[in-house]
């Protein structure tokens, strides 16, 4: 357990500034952007304010789902080519790839938190008790971990061949994964509905 608590640790060190710095910035995308819309945009008679405060909201909140996968992506490659993690520790290869996995999910659920707050100021957007709001966030949340689960899985397993590909053709593996992701977007919108 020491062991993973000092995994989690280092993972600290390594992105708590990059979050410190997204949550500045959330902060004024939701709080401060629907008044920057009003200061440059003076007519209010083609949106409402707490429109704009809510949309922002939950452009906020896909970006911090989006922007978590991709630290996750960028602390597990940044390992990947050090390999100073992999090759001196004696932990297993779960327990690696899990602390990243929580900690970044840890940061997301947290990170959450503020445009959820921002949707107590939409004004009577939302009409509802205190416990409607408890269960619009929570449904939110949960949401937002399904999205989180369902692209670290896709994320690992193009990281995964990714690094099976490199070994074999090199720098030619991210032609191949493109393509190969192009295949499957073309694939999955000709599926029937």
């Amino acid at each position: 357990m020491q062991k993973f608590l000092g995994l989690l640790v280092q993972e600290y060190r390594n992105y708590a500034l990059f979050n410190y710095g997204l949550a500045a910035l959330i902060v004024i995308v939701v709080f401060l952007g629907p008044l920057l819309v009003v200061q440059f945009f003076p007519n209010t008679a083609y949106y409402n304010v707490p429109d704009v405060r809510l949309s922002m909201s939950m452009v906020a909140a896909v970006s911090i789902v989006l922007l978590s996968v991709g630290l996750f992506s960028s602390s597990l490659n940044r390992d990947i080519k050090l390999k100073e993690l992999w090759l001196h520790n004696s932990q297993s290869i779960y327990s690696l790839v899990g602390a990243k996995l929580i900690y970044h999910g840890l940061t997301m659920i947290a990170l959450c938190f503020i445009p959820y707050i921002g949707l107590f100021f939409v004004g009577d957007l939302i009409v509802g008790t205190f416990l409607q709001y408890l269960v619009f966030g929570f449904a939110g949340l949960f949401l937002a971990i399904t999205m989180y689960i369902f692209f670290i899985v896709i994320t690992l397993l193009w990281i995964a061949l990714n690094t099976q590909l490199s070994r074999y053709i090199g720098k030619l593996s991210y032609v191949v994964l493109f393509i190969a992701v192009l295949f499957i977007i073309e694939l999955l919108n000709r599926l029937p509905n």
